[in-house]
């Protein structure tokens, strides 16, 4: 379920060894996860599961245009101090 993702040359300028490969996974291979039997069966009581995805069809994702927005106001300060000897 889980990927590596290259992030060759992200942060090349920074200091230190940063990490390039990240985890990833791919979201429809974890949601057919979810309706497998493997997954279900490990449930306490899987039945209300199993009766859900045969009345709907299963789980789907559903995109949020909120999720991309960035509601939030930056501020920045810059102070030179000018000590006199």
């Amino acid at each position: 379920m889980f990927h590596p993702y290259d992030a060759d040359g992200f942060l090349s300028g920074a200091s230190g060894s940063p990490t390039e490969t990240w985890p990833t996974y791919d979201s429809d291979e974890f949601l057919n996860f979810l309706l497998s039997e493997e997954a279900i069966s490990q449930l306490d009581d899987p039945e209300p599961i199993r009766e859900l995805i045969a009345r709907t069809g299963g789980f789907t994702m559903i995109p949020d245009p909120a999720a991309y927005e960035v509601n939030e106001k930056v501020k920045a300060l810059y102070v030179k101090p000018r000590v006199n000897p």
